[in-house]
């Protein structure tokens, strides 16, 4: 979604600079509404975690559906500012059900992770004749039907801060630790989901089916290292650890084409 947001502001503006200053304008603003919305969600716990859960999919719906109407001309080009709401909206009131549910949601059947793995490839496939409004109100689709499997589910958790005392509690000393990894890991999200597609796409492979085509083949090798981990061969030493995640990190910044960026995935996913 941000790579089609990233070509459509490229079209619009004819100026790569300011097509993807604006494409990090609207990726900041959903990180603000991530961090503005997540203690309103947190309210919602306590009446059920698959209530907040399917309007975090209602919201992602909504962002997909935006974005594919501003990709037809439906819609003018300051909704993009919705999408980048919405996008946000999804995050705060899923990430943290989805975290603290996903022994009960998490998919083990290897052929369904199998299948998920390949959807990469074949939307860029898609993306690459031009269906581009197509895929999205197809992921739109997706994302209400994901609602269903849920509502099998169900959990329930107090949050008991108040608006003011949740960002209040961020400044306390006893949880500076928590919120310094929570940076960090914010910043490697952004880079790694966000940053580092759209140099790809920019730079070595302004292609759809064969960014498709990377991030398949990237998925399904970290699947196969995650089986790995699972039997015992993780890697454990802290140092070593660190010096995997760097170097994959200095190799995604400076690969020379498909197979290399599939290597630093690959090298980067190694389970620790």
């Amino acid at each position: 979604a941000w790579i089609i947001l990233y070509q459509q502001e490229l079209i619009r503006s004819d100026t790569p600079a300011h097509a993807l200053v604006e494409t990090t304008l609207i990726f900041a603003l959903s990180q603000i509404v991530v961090v503005l919305s997540s203690p309103l969600a947190g309210r919602l716990f306590a009446e059920g975690m698959v209530r907040s859960m399917i309007i975090a999919l209602i919201s992602l719906a909504g962002s997909f559906a935006l974005l594919g109407a501003y990709v037809s001309g439906l819609v003018d080009p300051w909704c993009i500012v919705g999408f980048g709401i919405l996008t946000g909206a999804y995050r705060a009131f899923y990430s943290t059900p989805l975290a603290l549910m996903r022994t009960d949601l998490t998919i083990s059947a290897s052929l369904v992770e199998t299948v998920i793995g390949c959807i990469p490839f074949v939307a860029g496939m898609w993306l690459a004749q031009g269906n581009l409004s197509l895929v999205l109100f197809a992921a739109a689709g997706v994302a209400i039907g994901a609602i269903m499997p849920l509502l099998r589910f169900e959990a329930y958790e107090r949050f008991e801060w108040t608006y003011r005392e949740t960002f209040g509690m961020l400044l306390e000393p006893i949880h500076r630790r928590f919120v310094l990894q929570g940076v960090v890991r914010g910043i490697e999200g952004a880079a790694l989901f966000v940053l580092w597609p759209l140099f790809l796409f920019i730079y070595l492979m302004p292609d759809f089916a064969v960014l498709g085509a990377v991030f398949t083949a990237s998925i399904l090798i970290l699947l196969a290292l995650r089986n790995l981990s699972h039997r015992g061969h993780a890697v454990r030493q802290p140092v070593l650890a660190s010096a995997i995640v760097g170097g994959a990190w200095v190799a995604r910044m400076t690969p020379a084409g498909p197979l290399a960026a599939v290597i630093a995935q690959a090298v980067g996913g190694i389970p620790q």
